[in-house]
């Protein structure tokens, strides 16, 4: 017997994603948290509990409006990031088929589709995602290995990146944390500069106050610049979870790249992961295969590794879909000209 709920006890919560050999940050409540205080972010959990109450599986979404108004309900879409999570006994792929029904005919009311990005190797459960309407669609993860030691990454780095990273530690960039709230407005202010300059939207700015208020007193996250001539120049975002550090936003004022702050930033979590305990440097992501050449190049001479774990979509609404897509690309043409 099953029962599929939306609330369940945050403390037992943590305590399945933690222990799930695939959990991540993204399936936390502390997450979830953070998606409730950010901006046009609608976060969605579902799971499904045994006779017991104890949980057999779990899925947590946001729902992410682009646009108010009447361009909503072209511009909203469901994100997954990590899939749901169930436990691998029968009723646990039961639970899982539950939670995705559930989450679905919540969120396909408001959403035009929904986007699992997997963070690890979902095949065991891609038959379980096919009976439940997803279509698998390649996409390259980036990963680093942390459990080795410094000085086998920095071999493992491509020589124009040690120079990079030594140019900036001899020209005098130091690492600084952020200390004060207030500082949440300096690091927006450097990552929307290169939002910009790539033509690439941005979350709202609530998004990392939410993440200082709540993920960095519990060691969940870090912001930390790259401090030049006492002026911040660039800024590394990062969650700490289960001995995965992940790159989650990166930015730098355009005028001092040729210092390379970004490398040094990147280096400083790699070390510090090896140093500490840390299993994997999540990149953030290689693109799909068809693109983003460029974007896994550069990754690569980190020493990034670029697994195939895909990602998972169901549209709700084809129509809508075919209409919103021929609306974004109009909507860049004239944002962006």
């Amino acid at each position: 017997m099953l029962t599929v709920v939306e609330f369940v006890n945050p403390k037992e919560w943590g305590v399945f994603v933690g222990n799930h050999g695939q959990g991540s940050i993204f399936q936390s409540p502390e997450m979830a948290e953070v998606y409730g205080q950010t901006k046009n972010y609608d976060p969605n959990l579902v799971a499904a509990l045994n006779a017991n109450d104890e949980i057999k599986a779990l899925v947590l979404g946001s729902i992410i409006t682009e646009k108010g108004g009447f361009l909503s309900g072209l511009s909203t879409r469901s994100v997954i990031k990590g899939g749901p999570l169930f436990t691998g006994d029968e009723l646990g792929r039961s639970a899982f088929k539950h939670v995705m029904a559930g989450y679905d005919t919540g969120v396909g009311k408001k959403a035009l589709y929904t986007e699992i990005r997997a963070l690890h190797d979902l095949s065991e459960s891609a038959s379980l995602m096919k009976e439940s309407g997803y279509v698998f669609e390649d996409h390259f993860n980036a990963f680093i290995k942390l459990n080795q030691p410094v000085e086998t990454i920095w071999d493992g780095l491509k020589k124009d990146k040690r120079r990079g990273i030594r140019k900036a530690q001899k020209s005098g960039i130091t690492i600084e944390s952020i200390e004060r709230r207030n500082e949440v407005e300096t690091a927006y202010g450097l990552i929307k500069e290169t939002y910009a300059s790539a033509k690439v939207p941005l979350v709202d700015i609530s998004f990392f106050e939410s993440l200082y208020d709540v993920l960095l007193p519990k060691g969940m996250a870090e912001i930390v610049f790259a401090k030049y001539n006492g002026e911040y120049i660039a800024v590394q975002v990062v969650l700490l979870y289960n001995g995965t550090i992940t790159a989650l936003y990166t930015g730098s004022i355009r005028g001092y790249l040729p210092l390379h702050p970004g490398d040094l930033l990147i280096w400083h979590f790699l070390e510090y992961g090896a140093e500490n305990g840390y299993r994997l440097f999540d990149f953030g992501g290689g693109g799909s295969p068809n693109k983003n050449e460029n974007l896994r190049n550069y990754k690569s001479r980190f020493g990034a590794e670029f697994p195939n774990h895909g990602r998972y979509k169901k549209i709700y609404s084809p129509i809508k879909m075919k209409v919103a897509e021929k609306g974004f690309i109009i909507y860049q043409r004239l944002m962006w000209r």
